[in-house]
């Protein structure tokens, strides 16, 4: 599906997902090694947060937790959670930017649970700011975790071009 499609759809709260494909620099290779230890063939996810018109990603990356605009970040995954994004979701959702992010924590994600700290992977943060919002995703916190137990929701993959 075309992204200028489905953006109007798309609503705070909803599930973006990335498949990295590729090797090209020292940045793909790490996504590459969290890829190889998570066994996923998901490497990224982040939250949808509306803003007037803007459509944004909420999302842990390196260095930090931060706010982007999700039409810069390329193809990628949709799942409509239907989700009651409210100012108490918000405050908590926005409480987390800049906080930092763990590559530890992503590459131990498919073994352990993460310390209660303010470092985050990506599906750390997208779960624990939906289970704020009554969506329950289990506590082991990889992109291919995720996914799934949105899935088992009866919730569907949706892939997005934004070509």
């Amino acid at each position: 599906m075309k992204y200028l499609e489905i953006r109007d759809n798309i609503k705070s709260g909803d599930l973006l997902i990335w498949s990295h494909r590729g090797i090209k620099n020292w940045h793909d290779f790490k996504v590459w090694c969290i890829k190889l230890f998570t066994q996923s063939q998901y490497t990224h996810v982040g939250m949808a947060w509306i803003v007037g018109d803007r459509v944004l990603v909420l999302e842990a990356v390196v260095p930090e937790v931060r706010i982007y605009p999700l039409s810069r970040l390329g193809n990628f995954y949709y799942i409509k959670q239907d989700l009651n994004w409210n100012n108490e979701v918000e405050s908590l959702a926005l409480s987390y930017v800049g906080d930092k992010y763990s590559q530890l924590q992503a590459i131990e994600s498919p073994y352990k649970t993460p310390p209660l700290d303010n470092k985050w992977e990506c599906a750390e943060l997208y779960a624990t700011i939906a289970r704020k919002m009554g969506l329950e995703l289990g506590y082991v916190y990889t992109p291919e975790k995720i996914v799934e137990e949105s899935i088992k929701l009866g919730k569907s993959l949706i892939y997005v071009n934004q070509d």
